[in-house]
């Protein structure tokens, strides 16, 4: 799990995505490292947009407007996401830190196919 964070935070917003058969899903739009990166925040003074749920804003919003039960946005709180823009008139989509091959640059590998992802 921890290896899996350490991936994620490897990761750059604008990177583009692949799934397990070379295709592209999308593009990063925002990445969220999960508890490691709350565990580093603790020390610091919250935020108007932590200070209410501990959740920085933007995750929230993402999480709320995407339709997500309850017990899978927990554990995509907890281990960490990235979440894809696959562009206009297609579902973005959820990625979990277990379901990432590679991660370069501006390119993340999937070891999964579109279809296995996420919804949002």
């Amino acid at each position: 799990m921890v290896q899996q964070t350490i991936m994620l935070s490897h990761v750059n917003e604008g990177s583009d995505v692949y799934d397990a058969h070379g295709q592209r899903v999308g593009t990063v739009k925002h990445v969220h490292v999960g508890e490691a990166q709350f565990a580093s925040e603790a020390s610091m003074p919250p935020t108007l947009d932590t200070a209410v749920s501990g959740i920085p804003e933007d995750v929230e919003r993402l999480l709320s407007r995407s339709g997500i039960e309850p017990e899978v946005r927990q554990r995509l709180l907890s281990s960490g996401f990235l979440y894809v823009d696959t562009g206009l008139l297609r579902a973005d989509r959820l990625v979990t830190p277990a379901k990432i091959a590679n991660v370069a640059e501006d390119r993340v590998e999937l070891n999964v196919v579109k279809d296995d992802l996420i919804r949002a």
